[in-house]
């Protein structure tokens, strides 16, 4: 293991140092701290936006026409049965089981990353670390602020694991069966996130197992087609070229700074770095098969989303990478996979031992190095985005607040009625913009099928609320 060249195999350490903690508590700290990083954000939100969409769903249509349903375009065949499962168990006042099986995909998106950085080479210490920087990443926050993206989430995790597979494996039919089932399970899950780690996976099967083996991924390709041909194909925002390019680099430059805690500044710097390291080691003739596949397959990655986002996004109003900035995050994942390969590779390349060099004990302080430094860069990026982190998260919990005291008025409205006795609007939008989704219909039906309590609302009912719910006269 790269830096920690005086570990005894049984965890002792010579030389007085103190001992190594074993490796499964290294796990378990590491994605402990992830999962409490992640809910003290998560356990003070209600359902919000998006969510509300999914809860009308689960009120007014049949599960399997809401789980096929479009959703923006995605299919995201399970997250109607989570939201299904939500509503009618346990009520919408809260969305305690949408937390609780978020943070169990964050923890898996933690471990996929750090199984598949382990996979391409790195130390188990520095493979935690990236897979908390990545996974929680501070500019790409809504990614785990926001529980409705449980299933983009699910779907890299299943991706990244798939990707490990063929890092690990040698393309037997066994193996191709589990990245078959994989790459299936990502593109059902949520077929966004789950096609570009489909393009991922299938640059992967073509460098390590060869043209044949694609076979491997023709399942998933098959459903994505299949959903392309027959669904709703969500908002477009029609831009020019130029636009869809520009936006494409800014995505790439800002997903490449975040790895470091900075913006689109940092990424020129990030990318500038990794392009001439990358080139090092081609002209050396230093990298390994398995280390060029991955970062192959994580900058195609990154390229595809950035696309993929540029395309539906690039002309809509208002577009900025603050508010949305899971689009960074979804960028950010592919070109970290890429990064841990370079860094694998370098990071092998400095600390092989050549009999001529080995003076005065130069290896073993070079691997100490070499194995610590990655581990300090992301340390830094990570503290480094953290006000980032905090300010959006500040405005998110705001909005959260807003949205829930005025669904709590609605339901008291919809009990008591008006205070000049006419009956609320049914079509009427009690909460605006912050959710568009709440209709007063909406929050009457649940309150008649007993999945929302009505409560006494502390103080006056909001007057916005009032004013956009009962009706003027």
């Amino acid at each position: 293991q790269i830096g920690a060249p005086c570990e005894r195999s049984n965890g002792s350490t010579v030389g007085g140092r103190m001992p190594a903690l074993p490796r499964p508590v290294k796990w378990v700290v590491a994605l402990f701290a992830g999962a409490a990083w992640a809910m003290r954000r998560l356990l003070q939100t209600r359902p919000f936006y998006d969510e509300w969409t999914l809860i009308a769903q689960a009120v007014h249509t049949p599960p399997w026409r809401a789980a096929t349903a479009s959703f923006n375009g995605h299919l995201w065949l399970f997250q109607d049965l989570l939201f299904r499962a939500q509503v009618h168990w346990f009520g919408v006042d809260h969305h305690w089981l949408v937390v609780a099986v978020f943070v169990v995909v964050l923890v898996g998106l933690h471990a996929s990353f750090t199984r598949l950085a382990l996979a391409v080479g790195l130390p188990l210490g520095t493979a935690l670390l990236a897979g908390l920087v990545v996974t929680y990443l501070g500019r790409g926050s809504q990614d785990f602020v926001f529980a409705v993206q449980v299933s983009p989430m699910a779907a890299l995790a299943f991706a990244l694991e798939a990707c490990r597979v063929v890092v690990v494996r040698d393309g037997a039919r066994r193996s191709t069966l589990i990245v078959a089932g994989l790459t299936v399970l990502a593109v059902v899950t949520e077929s966004g996130l789950g096609g570009i780690g489909l393009c991922m996976v299938a640059a992967l099967v073509a460098v390590r197992w060869g043209a044949r083996r694609l076979v491997a991924v023709v399942p998933a390709v098959l459903v994505l087609v299949v959903w392309m041909a027959v669904a709703d194909g969500g908002p477009r925002f029609p831009a020019s070229l130029g636009r869809q390019g520009s936006v494409a680099v800014s995505l790439l430059l800002h997903g490449a700074g975040s790895l470091v805690g900075g913006t689109g500044i940092a990424g020129v710097v990030v990318v500038a770095v990794a392009a001439a390291v990358a080139a090092w080691l081609t002209v050396g003739a230093r990298w390994r098969r398995p280390e060029a596949a991955v970062a192959l397959a994580g900058a195609l990655g990154a390229i595809a989303a950035a696309a993929a986002v540029a395309r539906v996004r690039a002309g809509l109003p208002g577009f900025e990478l603050v508010g949305s900035n899971r689009y960074v995050h979804d960028t950010a994942v592919p070109l970290a996979v890429a990064m841990v390969a370079i860094g694998a590779a370098v990071a092998r390349s400095l600390t092989e031992t050549r009999p001529a060099a080995d003076v005065a004990g130069w290896p073993a302080r070079r691997r100490w190095v070499v194995g610590r430094l990655p581990a300090l860069v992301l340390v830094v990026g990570f503290l480094a985005s953290v006000p980032a982190e905090a300010a959006y998260a500040r405005g998110f919990l705001e909005s959260n607040r807003v949205v829930h005291r005025g669904v709590r008025a609605t339901a008291v409205l919809v009990a008591a009625g008006c205070p000049s006795g006419a009956a609320p609007d049914p079509a009427a939008r009690p909460v605006g913009a912050s959710s568009p989704q709440v209709t007063v219909e909406l929050v009457a039906a649940l309150v008649a099928r007993g999945h929302l309590e009505v409560r006494h609302v502390d103080g006056a009912v909001d007057p916005a609320v009032l004013a956009a719910v009962c009706p003027v006269g």
